[in-house]
């Protein structure tokens, strides 16, 4: 059997026109090239890290559909200042042994902490 060759070099960058998000890897002297539609970058977002969770096996696992919604249960998650942007805070989800990271302004960490404050008072999703 053949040695597996591992990924030398990865990169994601935006096509030239916007549309697509271009997935490049490159194996050796091989080049493999992926294109998605921006539209779906939802769906494949959230089935990488449902699937990390799985492979991690350290957290609930849920990848999910609701109408018009696609996500991946994280097993938790964090919040913390971004040193070098004041303005700004990470909330850290963690997918098993896969760590995501979201910057937010601080203008978004009101109405954000309002709806959770409203979530978990009932178990209604805030509208």
């Amino acid at each position: 059997m053949p040695e597996k060759e591992t990924v030398v070099d990865f990169r994601i960058t935006p096509s030239q026109d916007r549309r697509s998000v271009i997935l490049s890897a490159k194996r050796g002297q091989k080049q493999e090239l992926l294109a998605f539609p921006v539209e779906v970058i939802g769906q494949l977002a959230a089935g990488l890290l449902g699937a990390a969770a799985v492979c991690g096996k350290s957290a609930p696992i849920a990848v999910g559909q609701t109408p018009g919604e696609v996500y991946a249960m994280a097993g938790s998650v964090g919040l913390s200042d971004i040193p070098e942007r004041p303005n700004a805070f990470a909330i850290t989800f963690s997918f098993g042994p896969t760590m995501f990271a979201i910057g937010l302004s601080r203008e978004a960490l009101k109405p954000l902490g309002t709806a959770m404050m409203a979530a978990s008072a009932d178990n209604k999703t805030p509208q």
